[in-house]
């Protein structure tokens, strides 16, 4: 058997690694089997009934939490659950048509954005959409690409999300938020499906394929960090797409190679200009791809694998085009990030720095003992069940040089696991999470399927395999949904990002868009800051855009030299002043940027009497107060009285 054999059924080609024939067959038998019932829709007609049923106890949690109910725990997990047990119930199965496979997995996807939809359903909260609402915001009315963007310098210089929710604007006539979930929506589709057919490809297997699509929709950032608006959850759908294009692109296979050639360069294309660093780990992969296929054509082993050489040359071009002429301010935006989290993880391992502790955020807030042994359940399970499915590759699929670049990318998850132990290092870990989960959710399957055909006690195999699904989905979601604050909505928190998100500081950006005109030099904290620049279209004065830290204007509790520096620097004119600041500890260890002084080890809330100071200052007018929240014009020659 070559990799040119073909396993047909009435509706799909699948090319097959070299594999034994004795491997191979259950996996012919089962496609066989799968596609005599591929006109049926199976249990998908029940499935999608108890789908939203689990939505309607998650949207019941998401109430009852906005009244600070205490019960708003039990059906928002019961909740998930639900979504997920039943979907992996009958994917465990063999006798699953193709169709109800895919079918399952576009409502599951589905079924987890709106877990997100549900919880803020009328507006933006959470911190990246902010920024990518104000670029948006500037296409439409500019009416060109990359205008700055004082939020964060990189957004306007990716903006495949902006440019494909502004285009449905202008044809629609809807708002930029509701667009957006259009958007997202559609992009979360095309991801389930995307994978389910790289997958199935890759490994000949549908069973293989759709738990390997199921594990990686639970991976930690999918529920929330990767449903936002924000340009990685669309720059993921096209990544995907392309490496099943380009895994389907077979020369001398199909009548379409050209054709598919144009949609994986398309696609590639549209990755690079959507997000750096997923278009990044995409030409990696196809690098590494490409470097194992040439091993194997040197040892023989290559029989007309699809060959990602060509592709993988063109996306070095086009990043690297797009980073030289359009966005060369991504390598000043990363770097840092990079060597902090290196620099914290040689320190750590020298014993110079402390881990930073985990289940506990800024404030001191412990996540529940279940949930902390549900999240290290699951860590566990992965390092158990990755020997498990490497063996498997190289046991049938040594020969497949896109399964052995797969198996590669996964063994090297477990190194990652390092960087969560570190302050700067944590966000960096959890976004790796994002692309290298493709290949762990896949290695792992083939570890899940195995068990499932070889085990001597097959009766309770599959409902052992299902328990263990389920505690790894909900130990994932526990790794990458945050604190508990952060799940569900409620009242106002000091530094709690989306949840310090709420009327009255939509009231106050409103305003200052309306009675003070756009694009005015503000400081503010955090969340306002946010606010002015996407509700409000201000220009909020930042460290990492300007280079002025503009803390120390609210933390000093009078008015000297040093403010009076920050506010000439940063040409401030207006000063944003929340009174509730001083109310608490910020939920996300900061209250402006991560470099302010105490950043992460605040054990006091600001003065009072330091946010009250602006009110004695002369050559300062109070334009607007709702009550918590000033606006101060500066005149020239601020000082004290």
């Amino acid at each position: 058997m070559t990799i040119a054999d073909a396993v047909r059924t009435d509706n799909v080609v699948v090319l097959t690694p070299p594999v034994p024939a004795e491997v191979l067959e259950p996996r012919v038998r089962e496609r066989r089997a799968s596609s005599l019932v591929d006109g049926d829709w199976g249990w998908l007609p029940v499935i999608g009934l108890s789908s939203a049923f689990a939505l309607l106890l998650v949207a019941l949690a998401y109430n009852g939490a906005r009244t600070v109910a205490h019960w708003t725990d039990l059906p928002f997990w019961f909740g998930l659950v639900l979504l997920f047990a039943p979907v992996a119930a009958r994917l465990l199965m063999a006798d699953v048509s193709r169709r109800e496979r895919m079918g399952l997995l576009c409502l599951f996807g589905l079924g987890l954005y709106l877990v997100k939809v549900f919880q803020y359903p009328l507006f933006f909260t959470y911190h990246d959409e902010f920024i990518h609402w104000r670029t948006a915001d500037d296409i439409l009315r500019y009416g060109d690409l990359f205008h700055p963007n004082s939020l964060i310098p990189v957004s306007p210089l990716f903006p495949g999300l902006e440019v494909a929710t502004t285009a449905l604007v202008d044809l629609s006539g809807l708002s930029i938020f509701h667009a957006g979930l259009i958007v997202l929506g559609v992009g979360r589709v095309i991801l389930a499906l995307s994978l389910y057919l790289f997958y199935e490809r890759a490994s000949t297997s549908a069973r293989v394929a759709g738990l390997a699509t199921l594990l990686y929709m639970s991976n930690p950032k999918l529920l929330f960090f990767d449903a936002q608006f924000s340009y990685e959850s669309l720059a993921l759908p096209f990544a995907v797409l392309t490496l099943f294009v380009v895994l389907r692109r077979c020369p001398g296979a199909d009548d379409g190679w050209a054709g598919l050639a144009i949609v994986a360069a398309l696609t590639l294309a549209a990755a690079a200009i959507s997000h750096h660093l997923t278009s990044y780990a995409l030409i990696v992969f196809l690098a590494l791809w490409a470097l194992v296929r040439f091993v194997l054509r040197l040892r023989g082993e290559d029989a007309g694998q699809p060959d990602p050489t060509g592709m993988a040359a063109l996306g070095v071009i086009v990043c690297l085009g797009w980073l030289v002429y359009v966005a060369n301010l991504v390598v000043g935006y990363l770097a840092p990030q990079v060597v902090s989290s290196l620099t914290e993880i040689i320190s750590l391992m020298r014993g110079e720095l402390a881990s930073k502790p985990l289940f506990r955020d800024p404030t001191g807030q412990v996540t529940p003992i279940w949930e902390r042994a549900a999240a290290i359940s699951s860590t566990i399970l992965i390092l158990l069940g990755l020997p498990l499915g490497l063996l498997q590759v190289w046991w049938h699929y040594r020969r497949s040089a896109v399964v052995v670049a797969l198996a590669l990318v996964g063994a090297v998850f477990p190194a990652t696991l390092a960087f969560r132990l570190t302050l700067a290092g944590g966000e960096p870990s959890d976004r790796a999470a994002v692309t290298l989960f493709i290949a762990v959710a896949f290695v792992l399957s083939l570890g899940v399927v195995w068990l499932l055909a070889r085990s001597v006690a097959r009766r309770w195999t599959p409902t052992l395999c299902l328990a263990l699904l389920t505690v790894f989905f909900v130990g994932e979601i526990v790794v990458g949904a945050g604190p508990i604050w952060a799940r569900v909505p409620g009242p106002y928190l000091v530094g709690g990002d989306n949840r310090s998100v709420e009327a009255e500081g939509f009231a106050a950006a409103t305003w200052a868009r309306v009675w003070l005109g756009p694009d005015n030099r503000f400081a503010a904290d955090r969340t306002n800051r946010l606010l002015l620049g996407s509700e409000g279209e201000q220009y909020p004065v930042t460290h990492l855009n300007d280079g002025v830290d503009v803390s120390p204007l609210f933390f000093a509790p009078g008015y000297g030299a040093t403010q009076a520096a920050i506010v000439q620097q940063g040409n401030i004119r207006y000063v944003l002043i929340d009174r509730r600041l001083s109310t608490g500890l910020p939920r996300v260890g900061v209250y402006f940027e991560t470099n302010e002084e105490g950043a992460y080890m605040h054990t006091a809330p600001i003065a009072p009497v330091a946010l009250a100071k602006f009110d004695r200052l002369l050559n300062v007018s109070l334009l607007y107060d709702s009550g918590s929240i000033q606006i101060y014009q500066l005149g020239d020659n601020v000082r004290e009285p």
